[in-house]
């Protein structure tokens, strides 16, 4: 057997979707390597010559009070301690009930975040509740909580509640009965983020599908509008526009197909372009297997991006992301990561991306952060050590798009903190990176995560989004 060492992959199913391993790496015994040669000591000119000092020749006596010298265990080398300096941050507890257990054990755990544009408040979204933070002062200002669900044997679920981008409001829809029983009553409700103030409220049509809202509602990019797509039998798509402002409800104009809505599963309103959508269907056939669309919502005519092919995984994140200047579209499925310039239709950058997640543009539109979450140990069997289990950590990784390289890496345990990521964020101005551990909120300076300054990043458009409305 050769001196290299060798690998033994064994995964192993953890839980319903998730899968996990460990590797067996087998270390052989090789002979302790000789001490090295002590360099020669180079001796000053004024040190006097003084004769090396004789060793005392062995005698019968001295040899029985010699100690016996044993063969003792190589001691074990612990790896160093870091010497890099821990990168300061700041979190945030948010409130969440003692001793869940069961299936409403991590119920309240943040799963979405939403910085505002002046970084002093943010949004926080578990499955129970919407939180919003005053990160200055560290203080909830206010919580809102889902509306009755329609079956009284459903549990509260924020599936229905929407965080604007910029942090400045809510919007939660609800689905119930009228009195009698006989009529189903689809409204939206908008709130102030930080007041909690109702904003207004606004009924939807009777033909909306509450339950395609979960993942195709998306914002227009200023937060002016909420878009809400459905899909009915009869009639094809629906695109309702949610004023944030005001909670009013109007239908979007626009000629279309009654089967181009069918399987919608999100949605991307274009930044300064609001009256085009990305739409991605659950499957796009062989003619466009990535299944993204550029849809022009004046015309009604549809271009599909080819230079994606990747499927997007769409179930714990979105899949499909568009880049805050409009130019990128990103599109992630469970092993292969892939940006291109959709208009031109070109492929810029394509990652293998194993056990990665919750792949995030930087505001600037240029980078990409990617969360990479292994789900696996390393057993170390033989040598010297013995046996020894390493975890390996989780990370984040900072890649330039135009180059295509990894520019900078962040880990989240060597700094004290849980690998646990949810709801990744990045402020406007792009100088702090947040997101959710468990149910606490994580702020850090961009700069000491990744060790590289974030790019200047385009402000939020104020003009108020064009739509072609009703």
């Amino acid at each position: 057997m050769s001196n290299s060492n060798w690998v033994l992959p064994i995964c192993v199913l953890m839980g319903a979707a998730t899968f996990g391993g460990v590797f067996l790496v087998m270390r052989p015994n090789k002979p302790d390597p000789q001490p090295a040669a002590q360099p020669a000591v180079a001796k000053r000119a004024d040190t006097p010559n003084v004769p090396p000092q004789q060793e005392m020749p062995k005698t019968e006596d001295t040899a029985k009070e010699e100690p016996v010298k044993k063969d003792l265990p190589l001691p074990i080398k612990k790896d160093p301690t870091p010497t890099f300096a821990k990168a300061e941050f700041r979190s945030w507890k948010v409130p969440a009930p003692d001793n869940l257990s069961g299936l409403e054990k991590g119920t309240f755990d943040v799963k979405d975040v939403t910085v505002s544009d002046d970084g002093k408040h943010v949004l926080v979204k578990s499955k129970r509740e919407v939180t919003c933070l005053n990160v200055v002062t560290g203080q909830v200002t206010q919580t809102f909580r889902p509306a009755k669900p329609r079956w009284d044997y459903q549990k509260p679920e924020t599936n229905f509640m929407f965080l604007s981008p910029d942090a400045s409001c809510v919007i939660v829809g609800s689905e119930s009965l009228s009195a009698d029983k006989k009529t189903e009553i689809k409204e939206v409700t908008a709130y102030g983020a930080t007041s909690g103030k109702v904003l207004g409220k606004g009924s939807l049509d009777e033909r909306s599908g509450m339950h395609g809202f979960a993942d195709a509602a998306v914002f227009t990019p200023n937060g002016t509008y909420l878009l809400l797509p459905t899909f009915h039998y009869r009639d094809g798509v629906l695109i309702q526009a949610v004023a944030s402002s005001s909670g009013a409800v109007r239908m979007i104009d626009f000629p279309v197909k009654k089967d181009t809505g069918r399987s919608w599963e999100l949605t991307l309103a274009v930044p300064q372009e609001p009256a085009t959508l990305l739409v991605h269907r659950r499957s796009g056939g062989k003619t466009n297997p990535g299944g993204v669309t550029a849809l022009d919502l004046k015309s009604g005519t549809e271009k599909p991006v080819l230079s994606l092919t990747v499927d997007p995984w769409n179930l714990f994140n979105r899949g499909v992301q568009i880049s805050s200047d409009g130019n990128l579209l990103m599109s992630q499925g469970l092993q292969v990561l892939q940006v291109c310039d959709w208009r031109a239709d070109k492929r810029l950058l394509e990652l293998k991306i194993h056990q990665m997640s919750n792949a995030r543009f930087t505001p600037d539109g240029k980078r990409l952060i990617v969360q990479w979450l292994p789900q696996y140990q390393v057993v170390f069997i033989g040598g010297t050590k013995g046996k020894d289990i390493q975890n390996v950590r989780s990370r984040l990784e900072l890649y330039d798009i135009a180059s295509q390289n990894k520019i900078g890496e962040f880990t989240p345990e060597k700094h004290g903190l849980s690998k646990q990521i949810g709801g990744l964020a990045v402020s406007r101005d792009g100088k702090t990176l947040v997101w959710g551990s468990e149910t606490s909120v994580i702020a850090i300076d961009f700069k000491e995560a990744f060790g590289v300054d974030p790019l200047p990043s385009p402000s939020r458009p104020k003009e108020p989004d064009a739509l072609p409305l009703k």
